[in-house]
């Protein structure tokens, strides 16, 4: 039995549009998962430098505060890259998205444009044999008239 090399590009077409499908809803996550840490980070900064600051504070809150706080930075900052870089990676994915859906929609219009020659060829032919059929009666009823 022959196969339809179209059936297997179709196919083919589908699954890479479901995995970059897929990828877009991992890179989506792994987005906002950066985004809540870049939050927690700045946050976490705000207020540690609120407690620093505060007329109650121990003796030594801003001393400890300033050490504490390159590092905290240095976090925040690493938060804020990997943030950028999955921003990057969702605006990337999506354009691979963009163009797995322009290919899965062009073979799924190729395969209906051959499903519609297909049945047209089949309509002209029924014609045909129904033409035929017709073309034979007349001739046999000339025959006996």
């Amino acid at each position: 039995m022959p196969h339809d090399p179209l059936a297997l590009v179709l196919r083919l077409r589908r699954q890479s549009f479901e995995l970059t499908q897929a990828d877009l809803a991992r890179a989506t996550a792994a987005e906002t998962d950066a985004g809540t840490l870049v939050r927690l980070a700045e946050a976490m900064i705000g207020d540690e430098q609120e407690a620093a600051c505060a007329l109650s504070a121990p003796d030594g809150a801003v001393e400890a505060f300033a050490r504490w706080l390159p590092g905290a930075r240095h976090r925040a900052q690493s938060a804020r890259a990997t943030l950028e870089w999955t921003q990057a990676e969702v605006g990337r994915t999506r354009a691979t998205l963009s163009a797995a859906r322009t290919a899965l929609e062009s073979i799924e219009a190729l395969v209906q444009q051959r499903k519609h020659a297909a049945e047209e060829a089949l309509a002209r032919r029924e014609e045909r044999e129904m033409e035929d059929q017709y073309r034979t009666r007349a001739a046999m009823d000339d025959q006996l008239l």
